[in-house]
C-alpha cells in the first residue's frame, strides 16, 4: 500500500487580483476570505468537508468559512486528491494539486473523518498517516480501517476494493462516551440494630441481599460516578471516605441511599434505646469498603457506551402518597419517575438509573428481616429483563411520602417493585439512542446552623458521630448553640440529562421547585444524595402540624431554604 497527498500551498495578500473560476478568464478581482485551487490535470471536481462544490478546477471559491477544511479533488482516471486546509480570515489560499493517475491493477482508499487529523490503521499496521488521506496500489479484496483521535471513540469498517476503483470513506468520530458498572453484597453477616421506625429491633435474619451498585461514566478527560446502597442513608463523612478511597474528584460522586427501613442503621438513631448507638462501626466500615470496591471494579470494566432517556408518570399507578396530605395541608408528592440507561453501542446494557421518591417502608416495624423493601423486587424485575446493574436514586420523601398498600407484607413489596419495574421497562421501550452524551458536574459545600435540640442532643451523646463547626450566632432560632456542619450540593449533566442531588429527605415542594430550575431532557432529582441530614423542609414548616415529627428528626429550619438556594444558583446558566 502507498499513502498519498501531494499539497502546494501558498498565502497570498487580500485585495490582489486572481485568475477567474472555473477557468473563465476575465474575472473581477476578489477580496475577502477565499480559496484558489487548481489541478493538474485541470476539470477535478472540487469537495469541501465532503460536500461536492458543483466546481471544477480551476477555481476559485469564495463563499467558504475562515476556519479549518478538509478538501479533496476527483477526476476520474486518477487517485483522488486529499488535503486538510486551514483559511484566514481576509486571506486567498492557493492550493496547486498533481493527480496520480490511477492504476488499473490496484484499488485506493480515500478516507475523511469529521474531526479530521485522525491517525489511520490499515489492516492491523498503524500508518502515521492522518485524515484525510490517500492509501493507494492496494491489493483488490476487504481491507479494515481503524480511526483513532484523542477523545473520541476508535472507529473501523472494513471495506471492499476494486482494481482501478477509490473507495471512499467519510468517518463521523463521535465523542469519547464510557461506562462501567459493578454490583456488590453488603448484606449484614449477623444480627444488627434495624434503622427506621423506632429503637430495640434487632434483626433477625435475612429475606434478601442489600446491594451496592455503581456506574462509572467517562469521556476520556473527566469522570461521573453514580453509587446506590441498600441503606436508610449514609452520611457526609461515610460517603466522603468511599470518594476517597476509589479516587474521585470532589463534586464527581453521586451516592444516593434507598431509605430502607429494614436495613442496619447506619445513623446512631436506631440502637437498643435513646441513648446508645445502634451504628456497628464493622458492618460500616465494610460496606464503606465494598463501595469503594464497587467502584474501582466498575472502574476496570469501562467500555463504550450510549445511553437512553425517558420519564414516566407514575401517579395512577397509586403506589406512593404523602401522608401528611390533607384538605387543611394539601403536600404534593412527586410522581415523576426519571430513568437512565446506559448500554453498549450494540445495545446491550450495562446499567439503568431509577429516580423515583418513596420511602422503603413497606415493610413496617414489625418486620425483623433484613431487607431491600420494594426495591428489591424493583431491581430483580429489572435486571431479569436485561436492564444490567439497576442504580435506585430516592428522590423528594419528606413530609412524608410512603407506600400506599395498607398490606405490609413481603408480598405487597414484590407487587409494588414489579409494578415499577414494568412501568420503567413500558416508558424506555423505544427511547432514543444518545451516542454522544456530555458530561459535566459541579458542586457547592456550605455550612448549616444546628437549630434542632433534639439532633443537638444526639450529637452531644455521640449517637451520631459527626464533627460540628462554630458559626456565629446571628439567629437564636435557625443557630441556638452557635454550630453547625457541612455538607455538599451537586448539580451534573449526562446531557441531555440533568441531576440535582440534594442530601437529606427533602419535602416535596422543595424538590419540585428546584426541578421547575432545570433544563434537562430528563431531570433526575436525588434526594439523600451524599448525605443523610434528616428531614428537610421549608422555614415555615418546621416544627408547626402536621410535620411536629419530621422536625424533630432535622437539622433545623433553616436548612430548606440555604440547600434550595445554593441548588438553585448552580443551575443558573
Amino acid at each position: 500500500m502507498r499513502s498519498l497527498a501531494v499539497l502546494l500551498v501558498c498565502l497570498v495578500v487580500p485585495v490582489m487580483s486572481l485568475l477567474g473560476c472555473g477557468g473563465d478568464a476575465g474575472a473581477p478581482a476578489q477580496t475577502g476570505t477565499a480559496l484558489d485551487v487548481s489541478s493538474t490535470p485541470a476539470g477535478a471536481a472540487v469537495f469541501i468537508d465532503g460536500q461536492d462544490t458543483g466546481r471544477v478546477t480551476p477555481a476559485i471559491l469564495t463563499d467558504i468559512t475562515a476556519s479549518a477544511h478538509a478538501l479533496a479533488l476527483r477526476l476520474t482516471g486518477y487517485e483522488e486528491w486529499l488535503a486538510n486546509i486551514s483559511l484566514a480570515s481576509n486571506q486567498t489560499l492557493e492550493v496547486r494539486a498533481t493527480l496520480v493517475p490511477a492504476s488499473p491493477n490496484t484499488g485506493s482508499i480515500a478516507i475523511e473523518s469529521n474531526p479530521s487529523g485522525a491517525q489511520v490503521t490499515l489492516d492491523g499496521q498503524a500508518t502515521e498517516v492522518a485524515t484525510p488521506a490517500l492509501f493507494t496500489m492496494l491489493a483488490p479484496g476487504p481491507h479494515t480501517v481503524y480511526l483513532d483521535l484523542p477523545q473520541r471513540e476508535r472507529w473501523q469498517q472494513t471495506v471492499q476494493v476494486q482494481a482501478g476503483h477509490t473507495t471512499r470513506i467519510t468517518a463521523q468520530l463521535l465523542r469519547l462516551f464510557l461506562a462501567g458498572s459493578a454490583s456488590r453484597t453488603i448484606t449484614p453477616a449477623g444480627a444488627v440494630w434495624l434503622a427506621g421506625f423506632s429503637n430495640n429491633r434487632r434483626s433477625t435474619g435475612v429475606h434478601d441481599d442489600l446491594k451496592v451498585a455503581a456506574l462509572v461514566l467517562s469521556d476520556g478527560e473527566q469522570e461521573l460516578v453514580f453509587v446506590s446502597v441498600d441503606s436508610l442513608g449514609l452520611m457526609a463523612p461515610v460517603v466522603d471516605a468511599i470518594r476517597q478511597a476509589a479516587g474521585i474528584q470532589p463534586g464527581h460522586l453521586i451516592l444516593g441511599s434507598s431509605h430502607t427501613h429494614s436495613g442496619p442503621d447506619s445513623v446512631g438513631l436506631w440502637g437498643p434505646d435513646e441513648y446508645h448507638s445502634g451504628v456497628d462501626p464493622a458492618y460500616l466500615e465494610q460496606a464503606q469498603a465494598q463501595a469503594a470496591a464497587c467502584i474501582v471494579e466498575a472502574r476496570s470494566e469501562l467500555r463504550a457506551a450510549r445511553i437512553r432517556l425517558a420519564s414516566a408518570d407514575t401517579e395512577d399507578l397509586a403506589l406512593s402518597h404523602n401522608s401528611r396530605a390533607s384538605a387543611q395541608h394539601p403536600d404534593p408528592t412527586d410522581f415523576e419517575m426519571s430513568l437512565m440507561r446506559v448500554q453498549t453501542p450494540a445495545g446491550q446494557a450495562i446499567a439503568t438509573v431509577v429516580n423515583w421518591a418513596c420511602h422503603a417502608e413497606v415493610l413496617t416495624e414489625e418486620n425483623t428481616l433484613v431487607t431491600a423493601d420494594y426495591v428489591h423486587y424493583l431491581r430483580a424485575k429489572l435486571e431479569a429483563q436485561g436492564a444490567g446493574n439497576v442504580l435506585f436514586l430516592n428522590g423528594a420523601i419528606g413530609g412524608m411520602v410512603t407506600p400506599t398498600t395498607e398490606e405490609r407484607t413481603f408480598a405487597a413489596a414484590q407487587t409494588m417493585g414489579e409494578r415499577l419495574a414494568s412501568r420503567a421497562l413500558s416508558a424506555l421501550q423505544g427511547t432514543q439512542v444518545i451516542a454522544e452524551p456530555a458530561l459535566s458536574a459541579q458542586a457547592q459545600t456550605m455550612q448549616l446552623p444546628l437549630g434542632n435540640p433534639i439532633f443537638y442532643e444526639a450529637l452531644q451523646r455521640g449517637l451520631i458521630s459527626r464533627a460540628t463547626i462554630e458559626m456565629s450566632n446571628t439567629d437564636p432560632r435557625y443557630n441556638p448553640y452557635g454550630l453547625g456542619m457541612e455538607t455538599t450540593v451537586t448539580v451534573a449533566s449526562v446531557a441531555p440529562a440533568q441531576f440535582a442531588v440534594f442530601p437529606g429527605e427533602v419535602f416535596p415542594a422543595i424538590g419540585l421547585r428546584v426541578k421547575s430550575e432545570m433544563t434537562g431532557l430528563v431531570r433526575f432529582f436525588v434526594g439523600l444524595g451524599n448525605d443523610e441530614l434528616g428531614y428537610v423542609m421549608d422555614d415555615n414548616e418546621y416544627g408547626v402540624w402536621p410535620h411536629e415529627y419530621e422536625s424533630s428528626m432535622s437539622v433545623g429550619p433553616a436548612t430548606g431554604m440555604l440547600l434550595e438556594a445554593a441548588l438553585v444558583d448552580l443551575l443558573a446558566p
